[in-house]
């Protein structure tokens, strides 16, 4: 976020300064241990079909994105925070089918749609979005990359 989105609107690049710093130590937090699981639901929730394209949006370290590139899906991952994408890339070194990553402010990219799925997993990415009005636009925006309908 931007001066502009902050919660305030006054603390220039606050939750950005904030991921970046905790992204050495995101992975030791209790809530990533279940990533498997929740992959496993977001692929049958989804009805991922092999090899499809997902935008995930606010991937942080990557969790899930990784997760889902190991088994064959091709992931586009948006996220505000270098630290956290440094993160991600570094997790990311050894998969054949590596993620592509994206740094920016999820209430202003675009993308062509040509994503089967966009998912926002982050706990809370779209909670700190200033208004509901953001909220509703960002989600919007992400629905316009995805080719389902």
């Amino acid at each position: 976020m931007d001066s502009g989105d902050s919660p305030r609107g006054g603390t220039k690049h606050f939750w950005n300064k904030f991921f970046d710093a905790h992204a050495p130590i995101y992975m030791t937090n209790n809530f990533t241990r279940g990533t498997l699981w929740e992959v496993d639901f977001l692929v049958e929730e989804l009805d991922l079909r092999p090899g499809a394209r997902i935008l995930d949006v606010g991937c942080g370290t990557g969790r899930h994105s990784i997760e889902l590139a190991r088994r064959g899906y091709r992931v586009t991952n948006v996220d505000l925070s270098g630290g956290m994408l440094r993160q991600a890339m570094a997790s990311a070194a050894s998969l054949d089918q590596r993620p592509d990553w994206v740094r920016a402010n999820a209430t202003r990219f675009s993308l062509r749609p040509v994503h089967d799925a966009a998912i926002c997993i982050c706990e809370g990415s779209l909670g700190l979005l200033a208004t509901a009005k953001i909220r509703s636009n960002t989600i919007q925006r992400f629905s316009r990359t995805s080719t389902a309908r």
